[in-house]
C-alpha cells in the first residue's frame, strides 16, 4: 500500500485525508495540535509541527512515504516542498513556495519582474515602519509575513493605529518580519479569487471566485466567495495569463494554487496572493459543487505521481456562493440558527463550534464558527442574501 504524508488535521483539512483513504492510500498525519480531528481518520498520526521541516522529515523518511500534500495550509507548504525535493517526490522547488508564501519575498518577486504591485517594504522595528507610513499617504495594510488565514492583517490610517497593528502582526509573525503595503482600491466591492490547479507547468485550470469581505469585522478577511464572477472575461483572461507568466518564472510545476486578485479602476490585476497550495474555506468543495471538477482528487493524485487524466475546462451555468459564520463579538457561543429561507438554500454545511464554546470578533480564519454553500436561483439574489446575511436575520449567531 503506497502512504502519503498529510500535513495538518483541522476540520477543514478532514476531506482530504478521507479522499486519500478512499483512493486506497496508507494516510500518515503530522500536526501540532494534540486534539485534532483528523487523527481520527488517518493511519497513524505524529504530533510534529507541520513547519519544523527537519522534524517532518524524519517522519517522512522512517514511514517511506510515496507523496506528501500540505492541504489548505500556506505555513505547511514550504515543509511540504522541502521534503519533497529532499526524499523526490513529486514536489515543486522548495525556494518557489517559499517566495510565494512569504509576503516580503512575494511582493520582491512581482517588482522584480515587473507585475502590478502595491508600494510596499518589511520591517523589524517600527520606527522605519512609521517612516515608511508617512511616505505612502493616508493609509496601508499591515500584515505580518509569512501568516495565514489573514492573522494579524490590518488596515490602518494614523501612527497609534499602526504602533498597536505592527506589534501585534509582530507576535504572530514567526520571522518577526512585519510588512507594510500601499491600499490598492478595487473597482469592485468584491476580490477576484478561486482555485485554480497546476499540471506540467501549465494552469490547467482556474475557477474563478468573488471573495466577499465585511467591513463590520475586518474588511480584509474573506466570509466568503460566490461564482459566478463579477468580472469580464477578459479580466480573468488577464489575469490568468498573469498567473501563468509567475509559475513559469518560479518553476511551479504542479498542484492546487489559491488566488487573490485586485483589480483596480484602470481593470489593472494586482495579484496578492498565489498560494501554493488548494484553498481554505471549503473553496475545494465549492468548486466541485460549481464544476464537477474535484480539485482535492487533483491534488493527491499529482502528488503521489498518479494519473489524472483529462481536466475539464470550468464551465458551469451554477450559482453557488459560500458562507463563513462568525461573530461579531467576543464571548460565549449560545448558538446558531438558519432562517427557513437560509435552510432552503444551504446545499453544504459544517459548523466547528458547539454551545459553550468560546468566540472572538471575526478577524482571521481561525475564529470561524463555521461555513454553509448555498446555491440561488439568480445571481441577484445571491449578492442580496450575502449582504444582509445578518442584518436581515437570515442567520442569527448568538454569543455574549
Amino acid at each position: 500500500m503506497k502512504r502519503i504524508l498529510m500535513l495538518g488535521g483541522s476540520m477543514a483539512q478532514v476531506s482530504a485525508i478521507k479522499h486519500a483513504k478512499k483512493l486506497g492510500l496508507e494516510v500518515i498525519l503530522c500536526d501540532y495540535l494534540p486534539d485534532n480531528p483528523g487523527q481520527y481518520y488517518a493511519d497513524r498520526f505524529y504530533q510534529v509541527s507541520t513547519t519544523d521541516k527537519e522534524a517532518i522529515l524524519q517522519v517522512a523518511i522512517k514511514e517511506r512515504i510515496n507523496g506528501i500534500v500540505a492541504y489548505a495550509s500556506d505555513p505547511a507548504a514550504p515543509t511540504a516542498a522541502y521534503v519533497g525535493n529532499k526524499l523526490g517526490l513529486p514536489s515543486n522547488p522548495y525556494e518557489s513556495v517559499l517566495t510565494l508564501c512569504r509576503k516580503d519575498l512575494f511582493r520582491r518577486f512581482l517588482k522584480e519582474n515587473g507585475f502590478n504591485t502595491p508600494k510596499s517594504e518589511s520591517f523589524t522595528g517600527i520606527g522605519d515602519a512609521l517612516d515608511f507610513f508617512h511616505e505612502c499617504g493616508d493609509k496601508v495594510i499591515v500584515k505580518p509575513v509569512d501568516s495565514s488565514g489573514s492573522k494579524g492583517v490590518r488596515i490602518v490610517d494614523n501612527d497609534e493605529d499602526l504602533i498597536e497593528a505592527f506589534e501585534k502582526a509582530l507576535e504572530i509573525a514567526r520571522e518577526q518580519i512585519v510588512a507594510v503595503e500601499q491600499v490598492v482600491d478595487s473597482k469592485f466591492k468584491v476580490v477576484l479569487a478561486g482555485d485554480g490547479f497546476v499540471y506540467n507547468g501549465e494552469l490547467k485550470m482556474y475557477c474563478p471566485l468573488n471573495s466577499h469581505r465585511n467591513p463590520k469585522c475586518n474588511p480584509l478577511v474573506p466570509v466568503g466567495t460566490s461564482f459566478p464572477p463579477v468580472f469580464s472575461t477578459e479580466s480573468i483572461a488577464q489575469v490568468s495569463s498573469e498567473i501563468q507568466r509567475a509559475l513559469s518564472i518560479l518553476g511551479v510545476r504542479q498542484g492546487g494554487i489559491n488566488l487573490d486578485i485586485i483589480v483596480d479602476s484602470f481593470d489593472r490585476p494586482y495579484l496578492i496572493e498565489i498560494g501554493p497550495r488548494n484553498g481554505g474555506n471549503l473553496i475545494p468543495e465549492q468548486t466541485r459543487l460549481i464544476t464537477g471538477i474535484d480539485m482535492i482528487d487533483l491534488t493527491i493524485k499529482s502528488a503521489m505521481g498518479m494519473s489524472l487524466g483529462q481536466i475539464p475546462e470550468v464551465r458551469s451555468s451554477k450559482i453557488i456562493a459560500s458562507h463563513v459564520i462568525h461573530s461579531r463579538i467576543d464571548g460565549i457561543l449560545k448558538g446558531i440558527e438558519f432562517s427557513d429561507y437560509l435552510q432552503s438554500k444551504i446545499i453544504h454545511k459544517l459548523i466547528y463550534k458547539k454551545n459553550g464554546d468560546r468566540v472572538e470578533k471575526f478577524n482571521g480564519a481561525n475564529q470561524a464558527l463555521g461555513i454553509i454553500m448555498m446555491e440561488f436561483s439568480t445571481v441577484e439574489e445571491m449578492f442580496d442574501t450575502l449582504e444582509r446575511i445578518y442584518d436581515r436575520q437570515i442567520l442569527l449567531v448568538y454569543s455574549n
